[in-house]
């Protein structure tokens, strides 16, 4: 009996450690953070419990990944916001975001708002970096307008 007491406590605080280790890499998503001069409303596809925040230059935003929706594989979606929460065109990162990885935006968009909406080139000095969970750049460049 007592041989087998200690190959069960070390089982145990094993399987503890394996789920302490896990927990924070079960948890995480994905995140978008915002290098560039310019604010986003920021969405992860097109569903309810997608990330939907507002990204200030310098700021980021990250998806809980216990929610359905930020589990990763996901199209980011921005729009410019302008002061007053005026959000201005729609744009979208042309590859997936995985879970654990992130895009980060870097450059700017335009800063006038009344030829905003009407310019498909409003965002043409936008760069963004798609990394995957290693931290591999998998997507470099701009971003492309939603129809």
């Amino acid at each position: 009996m007592s041989h087998k007491k200690p190959a069960i406590i070390v089982l145990a605080l094993a399987a503890v450690l394996l789920v302490a280790l896990a927990a924070p890499a079960l948890a995480r998503a994905y995140c978008v953070r915002n290098h560039s001069s310019s604010d986003f409303q920021v969405r992860g596809g097109n569903c309810l419990h997608c990330l939907k925040a507002i990204v200030r230059s310098g700021e980021k935003a990250c998806c809980p990944g216990g929610d359905k929706g930020c589990r990763g594989h996901t199209y980011i979606q921005l729009s410019i916001r302008f002061p007053s929460d005026v959000l201005c065109n729609d744009f979208y990162v042309p590859h997936k975001v995985e879970a654990h990885g992130w895009v980060s935006l870097f450059g700017s968009c335009t800063d006038n708002f009344h030829t905003c909406n009407f310019s498909s080139d409003a965002c043409a000095k936008l760069r963004v970096k798609v990394h995957d969970r290693h931290g591999k750049v998998v997507y470099e460049g701009g971003v492309r307008q939603a129809d």
